[in-house]
Order: C-alpha cells, then structure tokens, then sequence
C-alpha cells in the first residue's frame, strides 16, 4: 500500500510538471523539431529583411531557447535585442548559447560587436509587464 503510494505522487508529481511547463504554451524541444538543431535551416530568415533590424532595438516576446534570435543578431546587425520568455529554464538554455555564441564568433573574429552586448534575455510575463521603451523592430 506504502509503495502504491509513493508511485502514485511520483505519477501525480510528473503529471504537475508537464501542466507547469505547457501552462503557456511555451514548447522546450521547438528547435530540435523545427530545424533540426541548426539555426541555419531556419526558413524564417530568409523572410527577414535587413532594414528591419540593422542598427535598430528590437524586442522578440516568446524568445523560447534563444536561437533564432541570436541568428538574427549576427545576420542583420541588431543594434540590441531585448527578448523575453516566460519560462526561466528556456531563459537560461537562450542565455547558455547566447554565451557559446559570443565565444565562438571572438575566437574567429566574426563580430560587429560582442553578442553579449547587443542581446539580453529576460524571463518575464509580457502581459503583465511594462515595456515604455520605444523599439523600431517587435518580433513574437
């Protein structure tokens, strides 16, 4: 009876958090589905234009892992980009390859300008907060 117990929250525990992760839609393997992995094969940017984002701020809501967004730093020469999520661990996977990034492109000398300085991640409910800033450029 102890064991059936235990088993039971553990299922009920699991049950919890897929309700928390999916609470707002948000989809934490978006990338890996989408794209396989690699920003490149991104379709979407090719239906970008530079004059939206070179040398503009730019906000992204629903930033989800960070990669689209840090391609379109480097493609399009983004003044900044502030870009939110709602979920923290999406936050900190964006902030993880925001990093990566920034290293990669220092080491082969690539930037305009450090990433780490043109992108910020925030984790933030967009509905809920405020956002008095002007930016030239909002991408969801």
């Amino acid at each position: 009876m102890e064991k059936e117990n235990e088993t039971k929250s553990k299922k009920d525990q699991k049950k919890d958090r897929r309700v928390r992760i999916r609470q707002y839609g948000n989809f934490r393997g978006y990338y890996k589905k989408r794209n396989a992995g690699t920003p490149e094969n991104d379709s979407r940017l090719e239906f970008l234009r530079k004059e939206w984002f070179e040398d503009k701020e730019c906000l992204d809501i629903g930033s989800n892992d960070g990669t689209l967004i840090i391609s379109i730093a480097k493609m399009f020469r983004c003044e900044s980009i502030l870009a939110i999520d709602i979920d923290p661990e999406l936050v900190e996977r964006a902030n993880k390859k925001l990093r990566k990034a920034a290293e990669s492109e220092m080491q082969i000398g690539e930037s305009f300008k450090n990433l780490n300085d043109v992108v910020t991640f925030k984790q933030e409910n967009f509905v809920e907060s405020q956002h008095p800033e002007l930016y030239h450029t909002v991408t969801w």
